[in-house]
């Protein structure tokens, strides 16, 4: 199928046109356990929405900045679209950052937000998000049992999307 990129305002109009005509075929890959698993354009299209519902439930606006610190993975993508998606304005950071060089990036984009992918990472960015009083909110990917001892509301990425398609079920029935 060949696409006229002349027909779009976005990569956000890009993408949901392309999963609309391509809805149940693979689009990312991801490794679980020693296989890789697909993700089709319906499934990272309803996670683009959830993430992007959430973000705005949370109150980031059109041309806020959210900060995206993660290996490249399907998650990463999933933010990206999703920041996109309402307006906003992504700030990917290196992994191999330090927590002075988060912090500069954080304090200097204005980022309200951050999407983190591990615990190793967490360690390394959440003292910088607490000497900045403008990001509130943290979104830590990978699943694990780590605690945080910090005044920030930190959520689970796969609990935002849970939430969000038992929301979408219950309106379902009304």
């Amino acid at each position: 199928m060949i696409v006229n990129f002349d027909d779009f305002n976005s990569i956000t109009s890009v993408f949901y046109h392309q999963a609309e005509d391509l809805n149940d075929q693979p689009y990312l890959w991801k490794k679980n356990g020693e296989k890789y698993i697909s993700l089709n354009w319906i499934e990272v299209r309803e996670q683009v929405k959830s993430l992007a519902s959430y973000f705005q439930d949370i109150g980031i606006l059109e041309g806020d900045r959210v900060l995206i610190l993660s290996e490249n993975r399907p998650e990463w993508q999933i933010t990206d679209l999703a920041i996109m998606s309402i307006g906003a304005i992504s700030v990917p950071a290196y992994t191999t950052s330090t927590t002075n060089d988060y912090k500069y990036i954080i304090e200097h984009s204005g980022a309200r937000c951050a999407v983190v992918s591990s615990d190793e990472l967490m360690k390394k960015v959440l003292p910088a998000i607490e000497k900045v009083s403008h990001c509130q909110n943290v979104i830590k990917i990978n699943e694990d049992k780590e605690k945080y001892n910090v005044a920030l509301n930190i959520e689970s990425f796969n609990k935002i999307l849970e939430e969000n398609r038992k929301k979408k079920s219950r309106h379902k029935k009304i």
